[in-house]
């Protein structure tokens, strides 16, 4: 597998997250089969704010709440971990930067500070770029910035994209400023949930819910001639297999090893290589009927409950009006209600 100009011994990126902060972590990652490694982001901008990480799990995700000081790395402390990771592990080491400007100045000299590490390419990180969406210049602005950083550096750059910016308005700056690589996707800004002790208003939420919207960005992106690095959501090989049939080259984990541990990139990656490599996805539209089987049906209601068809509570006896949307067979758990082709 081919990405960033490196053959890669596998599939799975550790995705810049705590558990690429620190050289134990890296040499664990790449221990357990990571086949790429991108950092935590780093910054040469301190904001001397006093926040602290808080942490807080429900049924909706991982809420992460922290100042960006101390989320973001200091410069000096990215080229140091840059250094000793590029000496210490055997694959590409990917530093991630972030600036909360859109003038190129800052970008570019954290970019060439950590290139002259040995970094084997940069991820630039927008994730605080919410606050200058509202800039009525700023789609010349981010391409004139993306153009300045790539003329100016010689290893690959990979912008990561955030909900923020919608996946056809990102494909079109990316395509725009000439950008061969892309990075997906950040995790999204939300309030604090309610009833928890978390206190700030703008938290990061992540977690297996943004998947669906990973596989949308990658599906946006797989339309033009950008790689793609896809995440988000991430839990599985099945997860991996339907983003790289999507158009992905590699695929980033984060909050599946920091709640389960380095020893997933192997499982997942070993569980992938099992799968079929044909592409499953249909194609094509086929005709499908519901067909009703009497024999095992548990007369739970479900079916009849729903209000979204009503040839259903026809099934009995005919499904000559189907037209083979599939719900109630979907809701169906005792296999009653079955879609057949005809």
């Amino acid at each position: 597998m081919k990405f960033l100009g490196y053959e890669l011994t596998g599939h799975l990126v550790a995705a810049s997250s705590p558990a690429t902060e620190s050289l134990s972590n890296v040499k664990a990652c790449a221990a357990n089969g990571a086949a790429a490694i991108i950092l935590k982001s780093a910054s040469s901008t301190r904001l001397h704010d006093e926040k602290t990480r808080r942490c807080y799990i429900d049924e909706h995700g991982f809420w992460a709440e922290s100042g960006f000081d101390r989320e973001i790395m200091p410069l000096e402390q990215a080229l140091l971990l840059t250094k000793q990771s590029v000496e210490q592990c055997n694959i590409p080491i990917i530093p991630s930067v972030t600036e909360l400007t859109l003038e190129p100045d800052k970008w570019l000299e954290d970019c060439q500070t950590l290139e002259k590490a040995g970094a084997s390419a940069i991820q630039l990180d927008f994730f605080y770029f919410h606050n200058l969406l509202c800039d009525n210049s700023f789609n010349s602005k981010f391409i004139s910035l993306l153009k300045e950083i790539k003329r100016n550096t010689m290893i690959p750059i990979m912008p990561k994209i955030s909900i923020s910016i919608p996946a056809e308005l990102a494909s079109y700056l990316l395509v725009s400023a000439g950008i061969e690589y892309v990075s997906l996707l950040d995790s999204i800004h939300v309030p604090k949930p309610y009833n928890s002790y978390l206190l700030g208003e703008s938290l990061s939420l992540f977690g297996s819910f943004m998947f669906q919207i990973t596989r949308q960005y990658t599906y946006v992106f797989a339309k033009t001639d950008i790689k793609i690095c896809a995440g988000g959501g991430v839990t599985s090989a099945t997860h991996v297999q339907d983003l790289i049939l999507l158009g992905a080259s590699v695929v980033q984990i984060a909050t599946e090893v920091l709640l389960n541990g380095f020893s997933r990139f192997n499982q997942i990656e070993k569980d992938f290589a099992t799968m079929a490599p044909e592409d499953m996805r249909i194609t094509s539209i086929r005709k499908r009927k519901a067909f009703f089987y009497p024999e095992n049906c548990t007369n739970c209601g479900k079916c009849r409950e729903q209000c979204f068809c009503s040839v259903v509570h026809e099934l009995e006896e005919t499904n000559e009006k189907c037209e083979g949307c599939g719900l109630c067979a979907s809701i169906c758990k005792s296999g009653a209600i079955k879609m057949i082709e005809t």
